[in-house]
C-alpha cells in the first residue's frame, strides 16, 4: 500500500449514542476547522447527503503539504435501533439494573472486567451504587417521615416525598451520564445473549457496503472507523465483509476508538462473536489500529481483547494496541479539568486538541498519510 493517500473513503460507526448523522456531521465540520490551526491540514466539509435510510455521507477536500487530498466519508446509521433500545424513566432504569446485576454480577463476569481493567469494573458499579443509594434514601426519609408524623395520615406525604427524592436522583442522573452507562451494559447483555434481532440484518447490511467499497471502489484507503459500542458492531461488519469478499483488503484498515469489545466477547452465550474475532485475526493482510486512553473510563484501555477471549493472531498484530496520549494533545489546566469529565473524555477521540501529536482523528481521515505509515512514523519518533 502507497505510504501517500490522494483519495479515501472512511465508514464511521457511532457508538451507542442516539444522536444521529446531523450530530457528527455538524461535529467533524467545526472540530475539523480547528484542528486546522494546529495540524495546519486545510479542510473542507461539503452538506451531508442521504445514500439511504442507514447511509449518509460528506466530502472532505483537504489540503496537506499543498497536495490534495479526497475523502468521502460514509456515516453508517444504527441510531434508529439505539433509540429503540434506549430505556427513559425510573421503572425502566431499575429493570435494566436488574438484568444486569444478574447478568454480571451473579455469574462472576465483573471480575473478569475487573481484571481486564480496573476503571471499567469502577464504571460498572457506578450506576449500582448510584441507583441503590437512590431507593435507599427514598425509603429512609419515607420511613423516617412515617414513623415521625406518625399515623395512616402520613402515609400519602411520605410517599410523596420518597417519590420527589427518586425523581431528582434521576433528573441528577441523567446530568452526569449514569444512565447512559447502564443503558450500554443492558444492550451489551441483550446483543450477546441474542436478543437485539433487529441488529443482524443492519451488520449484514453494513458489511455489504464495506466489501462492495473494498472490491469496487478506485481508493488509496478504505478505513472503517469506530467509537465506544461501535467497536463491538465493527468486529462483526468486518468479519461479514470478510466472508462476502476474500481480495482487495491490503488497502483497507479499521481504526477502533475507545473500544468496550469485552463487554460482548467476554459474556459466556457469545461464542458466535468470539468466532468473529477469530476469523479477523486469522487474516494476514488486515491492517487493525485500536486506540484507547487510560483516563477514558468507558473503556478498555491498552487491553487485549484478543487474548483475554482466547485467540491468537496469525500476524501476531491484530490489533496494534495504542494509546491516544492525551496527555501529550493539552495543557496541562485543560488535561486536569478533562481527567475529571469522564463523560467528555470517552469523546475526546472524535475533537481537537490543544497541540499536536501522534493521534490526530482529522489527520487519519483526511491528511494525506496513510494509516499504516502513520503507525510506522509514530513507532519512530
Amino acid at each position: 500500500m502507497n505510504d501517500t493517500v490522494k483519495k479515501r473513503i472512511v465508514y464511521y460507526l457511532s457508538g451507542f449514542d442516539p444522536r444521529g448523522v446531523r450530530h457528527y456531521h455538524a461535529l467533524y465540520k467545526e472540530h475539523s476547522q480547528k484542528q486546522s490551526k494546529i495540524n495546519g491540514i486545510e479542510t473542507t466539509v461539503s452538506s451531508r447527503k442521504k445514500i439511504h435510510n442507514h447511509l449518509h455521507q460528506w466530502e472532505i477536500e483537504a489540503i496537506d503539504n499543498s497536495e490534495n487530498v479526497h475523502t468521502t466519508y460514509r456515516f453508517l446509521s444504527w441510531d434508529d435501533i439505539i433509540r429503540a433500545q434506549w430505556s427513559s424513566g425510573l421503572l425502566s432504569y431499575y429493570k435494566d439494573l436488574i438484568y444486569c446485576i444478574i447478568a454480571y454480577i451473579f455469574n462472576g463476569l465483573v471480575f473478569s472486567f475487573a481484571k481486564a481493567s480496573p476503571k471499567q469494573m469502577l464504571a460498572a458499579f457506578y450506576p449500582v451504587v448510584y441507583l441503590l443509594g437512590a431507593l435507599f434514601s427514598a425509603l429512609y426519609v419515607g420511613m423516617f417521615l412515617y414513623e415521625w408524623w406518625g399515623g395512616w395520615i402520613s402515609v400519602i406525604p411520605s410517599v410523596g416525598i420518597a417519590i420527589v427524592i427518586l425523581v431528582s436522583f434521576e433528573k441528577f442522573g441523567n446530568r452526569i451520564g449514569v444512565f447512559w452507562l447502564l443503558r450500554i451494559y443492558a444492550f451489551s447483555v441483550r446483543w450477546g445473549k441474542g436478543e437485539v434481532q433487529s441488529i443482524e440484518e443492519r451488520i449484514d447490511h453494513f458489511a455489504q457496503e464495506i466489501a462492495k467499497a473494498v472490491r469496487d471502489e478506485d481508493a488509496d484507503e478504505i478505513l472503517l472507523i469506530s467509537h465506544s459500542v461501535g467497536t463491538i458492531l465493527a468486529v462483526s461488519v468486518l468479519a461479514r465483509a470478510l466472508h462476502k469478499e476474500s481480495d482487495g483488503w491490503q488497502k483497507f484498515a479499521m481504526v477502533t476508538l475507545g473500544e468496550c469489545i469485552p463487554l460482548v466477547s467476554f459474556q459466556p452465550n457469545a461464542q458466535g462473536y468470539r468466532d468473529e474475532l477469530r476469523q479477523i485475526a486469522q487474516q494476514k493482510d488486515l491492517f487493525w489500529i485500536d486506540y484507547t486512553s487510560p483516563i477514558d473510563g468507558a473503556c478498555f484501555p491498552l487491553h487485549d481483547f484478543m487474548k483475554s477471549s482466547g485467540i491468537s493472531s496469525e500476524n501476531g498484530s491484530i490489533p496494534h494496541y495504542l494509546s491516544t496520549r492525551f496527555h501529550k494533545l493539552y495543557d496541562k489546566i485543560t488535561y486536569k479539568k478533562l481527567r475529571r469529565d469522564w463523560y467528555t473524555t470517552h469523546f475526546l477521540y472524535l475533537t481537537s486538541t490543544q497541540k499536536i501529536g501522534a493521534y490526530d482523528y482529522f489527520a487519519i481521515t483526511a491528511g494525506i498519510t496513510s494509516l499504516r505509515s502513520r503507525l510506522t512514523r509514530s513507532k519512530e519518533s
